[in-house]
């Protein structure tokens, strides 16, 4: 009876929720270079990422065109937040144009985030680990939250602290993120998908993949202590470019 209550109750929802806005995008196959490290280099929408950031890479030292995150501003362009697709497809249009919310990841440079180093930023999944929505970064509150059901990350870890996903079970309460790294000149790169940093540097095949370990499963959630044990460290190292990289 409970569960007949709780589909019932559903299915009556469904009509006022706004899916089309804020769903992420079904799973698409598209055409995807093999790569070990990619540069971030921001979607090229001057209107919701700023002209000045927009279409380009990432660079650390950069704090006029990626900026810490002003509360005064509120969210306007470029205020401290932007969305870049990984992994790339090898052209900067068609990763602009890619509508695969799967391929999206929310670059925030963190509110004490001027020492000029990987360190400075995070990258979350656009995929809500509740029902699969588009969060976003609120510089207000330095939250990134989600706009169908409430739920509210927490920066730079990713917990979910309120919320549906927040009363998810562990790993399933904190969303999927990226490693990033910077090079000698300041060049923002993400290493290929890490699963488990005792089995693996970033960037090298694994044998034993545990993908809640390190980076997580997109839509599913990942260990948030590993940002500290894993993503935090990896991020203060200066990135190896010497190895096969994939630029646009």
């Amino acid at each position: 009876m409970k569960a007949l209550v709780m589909v019932s109750a559903i299915v009556a929802m469904i009509p006022f929720v706004p899916w089309g806005s804020f769903l992420s995008s079904t799973v698409t196959a598209g055409a995807q270079l093999p790569t070990l490290i990619q540069a971030v280099v921001i979607d090229d929408n001057p209107t919701e990422y700023g002209s000045a950031a927009a279409g380009q890479a990432v660079n650390v030292n950069n704090l006029t065109d990626f900026p810490t995150p002003d509360a005064s501003l509120g969210d306007v362009p470029g205020n401290g937040h932007w969305v870049f697709t990984y992994p790339t497809s090898g052209s900067l249009s068609l990763d602009t144009e890619n509508p695969n919310t799967f391929q999206k990841f929310e670059l925030i440079r963190l509110p004490n985030g001027t020492n000029k180093q990987a360190s400075d930023f995070v990258a979350f999944s656009k995929v809500c680990v509740h029902l699969w929505c588009s969060p976003d970064f609120n510089p207000l509150n330095n939250l990134f939250q989600c706009p169908c059901h409430g739920s509210e990350y927490e920066i730079p870890d990713g917990l979910a602290i309120h919320g549906p996903a927040s009363l998810q079970a562990f790993p399933t309460n904190a969303i999927p993120m990226l490693t990033l790294q910077a090079d000698s000149d300041g060049n923002l790169y993400v290493f290929a998908m890490n699963y488990d940093p005792a089995l693996s540097a970033p960037g090298k095949p694994v044998t034993v993949p545990n993908d809640i370990e390190a980076n997580g499963e997109l839509g599913y959630g990942r260990d948030y202590n590993s940002y500290y044990k894993f993503i935090l460290p990896n991020s203060q190292t200066p990135a190896n470019t010497a190895e096969e990289s994939t630029t646009v």
